[in-house]
C-alpha cells in the first residue's frame, strides 16, 4: 500500500512557488524486497504533481492508494523519457540531475557508478502494482570502501 503523506507544514499539497496553481502531493510507503540474497524493508516516496484545486480534491493525509513505488535507474547518458520528465529542464543538467543521484548511503557519500557513469535512481507510482523495479549495480566499490574507512579513520586515503 502507498500512503499519502503531509508535507513539513502538515498539509497534503504543496504548491509550487513559482506558480501556486501547481503543486504536488507526496507518497510514501515501506516495501519488501528481495536484493542480494537479503530480504529487507525499504521505504520509498515519490511525489505526484498536479493542480493543486485537483491535488486536494482528490487526495487527504494518511489516504491509502493501492499500487506501489517503483524504483527505475539509469545511467546518465541514457535516462528514460519517463524520467527525463521529471527532471526541471530550465536548469543546468548538473543541476537537474542531483537530487536524483544515486549514492552509497548518506548525503555525503560517493555517487555510485557503473562503467564510470554515474547512476541516478527514479522512483513513480504506479496504481496498477505490477512494474518491476529496474536496478544498475554499481562497479566503485574501491571508492565505496575508502570512503567508508575515512569514517572509522582519518588518516585513510580516498581515491581520486
Amino acid at each position: 500500500m502507498v500512503n499519502v503523506k503531509a508535507n513539513a507544514q502538515g498539509s497534503v499539497v504543496t504548491p509550487y512557488q513559482g506558480n501556486p496553481l501547481f503543486g504536488f502531493i507526496i507518497l510514501h510507503s515501506i516495501e519488501t524486497v528481495f536484493q542480494n540474497g537479503w530480504i529487507q524493508s525499504k521505504e520509498r516516496s515519490t511525489i505526484m504533481r498536479g493542480a493543486t484545486d485537483m491535488l486536494s480534491k482528490h487526495f487527504t493525509v494518511g489516504q491509502q492508494l493501492s499500487g506501489r513505488i517503483s524504483v527505475t535507474e539509469c545511467l546518465e547518458d541514457a535516462i528514460p523519457a519517463g524520467c527525463a520528465s521529471q527532471l526541471q529542464k530550465d536548469l543546468p543538467f548538473e543541476e537537474q540531475i542531483a537530487p536524483y543521484l544515486k549514492r552509497a548511503g548518506s548525503d555525503d557519500a560517493p555517487v555510485l557508478t557503473a562503467g564510470g557513469k554515474r547512476i541516478l535512481r527514479f522512483t513513480s507510482y504506479d496504481a496498477s502494482g505490477t512494474s518491476a523495479d529496474m536496478r544498475i549495480q554499481h562497479d566503485n566499490v574501491d571508492a565505496i570502501k575508502a570512503h567508508n574507512s575515512a569514517k572509522v579513520s582519518k588518516d585513510a586515503k580516498l581515491p581520486e
